[in-house]
């Protein structure tokens, strides 16, 4: 499971930067078509004149994950490898945007370790990472009907 976890990231990466490419195409022909040339010190201007648009790429990225988790508790690439997310606290029902933002937000924790809050996916016996203990979920397939039984620790 844990190479469809990753392929399923990936794939979730190539869409947000297919998302974020285009609407950044669009509100930077907008902006062009908008204001006057001749506004040079206008900050949409220079914004649209600029080729590295990390924070929106950023923002794109956030509202990807936080969405598609909390509404439909898997995203579209994990989806595809028959993934979800599910409360370990509770059997149905989606994940709530609490949990959402927490395991988004986990997510950009992990990032900026270096990954290191991955790596107990490849280690611990029920396949979680740090962003996935800090909200209360689990990876499991879509297509199992029970959750797998947790002790204490958080180990099958």
């Amino acid at each position: 499971m844990v190479l469809d976890r990753i392929l399923a990231f990936v794939l979730d990466l190539s869409l947000i930067h297919f998302l974020s490419t285009g609407w950044i195409t669009v509100f930077r022909e907008i902006i062009l078509k908008s204001v006057s040339p001749e506004e040079f010190d206008n900050p949409f201007l220079l914004w649209a004149q600029s080729n590295f648009h990390p924070v929106f790429s950023i923002l794109i990225w956030f509202l990807y994950f936080s969405a598609f988790l909390t509404f439909f508790s898997e995203t579209p690439g994990m989806s595809i490898f028959d993934l979800k997310i599910r409360r370990i606290s509770r059997s149905s029902g989606g994940i709530g945007w609490r949990s959402g933002l927490v395991r988004t937000l986990g997510l950009v924790l992990e990032f900026l370790t270096l990954g290191f809050g991955l790596l107990p996916v490849l280690f611990s016996s029920s396949g979680r990472s740090l962003h996935d203990c800090l909200s209360d979920t689990m990876v499991v397939r879509a297509s199992a009907q029970d959750l797998p039984v947790l002790d204490e620790v958080g180990r099958i």
